[in-house]
């Protein structure tokens, strides 16, 4: 490859560049990141991404940021995603916000980290919900504005997006950025657990077992503790286990209790292992019992 001076600043680049204007728009990002390791392959080292080529800043910035095919660069690769973010690319404010957030290339700042991820959130990028709920739930004092947090989650719940529902449903339930209302609450769960989202599954059972924001009605909260129950959660386990124990909206079966029991238990539910030894401790009472009385028939059986 031949390559030659930049102007007066010293720098060589190749006497070929690769242009990036098809980024994003006639060919898909895995076929921009070919192309780019192709033209590094054969010595290319200007890329021309220009100014409005979103999706090829945002390509430059990933190479960047890990290290393929250029040496790693946090900078260039900030720089990079600044460009994109400016021009309200959602990948690019979330990627910018996540090394912003980690401290790389720059020093950490979590409370601009947030705004860009409600940069992105706004434009229904799941990951930047995910972190935006991830570093409220850590309680982060940079996550001051919870009205935000709730118009954020509602755009993105109109939208159909199942963890903005349930976040949505979180908020109503607990008064984040709007006052309780559990009917709301109860609407919100119910539309992210029919798309089957456990945690939504679970409250909406809790919601139908405590008559909050809907009629109570065991045989609903038992359905809804099932679905979650069946997908790992282990509160919902235990209120499975709690459901049949007692037969509340389930037919009562003390070995299908202890089931539940069990799974919740060795997920360390500890009033799943409470009740897993209470629930041994019946069944082998009810067995004694069972066994004196089938020696007490066969006794009587043998004398006469």
């Amino acid at each position: 490859m031949e390559y030659r001076l930049l102007g007066r600043t010293g720098i060589k680049v190749s006497a070929i560049g690769l242009g990036t204007m098809t980024f994003g728009e006639q060919n898909t990002e895995a076929q921009g990141h070919e192309q780019i390791d192709y033209a590094l392959d054969q010595g290319v080292n200007l890329i021309d991404t220009a100014q409005g080529y979103g999706n090829a800043q945002i390509n430059l910035g990933t190479l960047y940021e890990s290290g393929s095919g250029v040496e790693q660069n946090f900078s260039e690769a900030m720089r990079c995603y600044r460009l994109a973010a400016d021009q309200g690319y959602a990948v690019a404010q979330y990627n910018l916000g996540w090394m912003i957030e980690e401290g790389k290339g720059v020093r950490a700042d979590k409370t601009e980290a947030i705004k860009l991820y409600r940069l992105a959130a706004l434009q229904h990028m799941p990951n930047a919900l995910y972190r935006l709920a991830t570093l409220r739930d850590q309680g982060d004092p940079a996550f001051s504005d919870t009205k935000q947090e709730l118009a954020i989650y509602s755009v993105g719940s109109q939208n159909g997006d199942s963890f903005a529902q349930s976040r949505l449903g979180y908020c109503y339930e607990h008064g984040v950025g709007a006052p309780i209302d559990y009917v709301k609450a109860a609407e919100w769960y119910k539309a992210a657990a029919e798309q089957g989202t456990a945690y939504s599954q679970l409250r909406l059972g809790h919601f139908y077992d405590r008559a909050l924001g809907v009629c109570e009605n065991p045989d609903e909260a038992a359905k809804w503790y099932l679905k979650a129950a069946e997908q790992g959660d282990p509160e919902a386990q235990y209120q499975v286990g709690k459901a049949s124990a007692f037969g509340r909206g389930m037919p009562r079966n003390s070995v299908q209790a202890l089931h539940w029991y069990k799974m919740a238990s060795e997920q360390g539910h500890k009033k799943a292992q409470l009740a897993v030894t209470a629930s041994r401790i019946r069944l082998t009472f009810r067995y004694i019992v069972f066994a004196s009385l089938v020696a007490a028939v066969l006794l009587t059986i043998w004398r006469n």
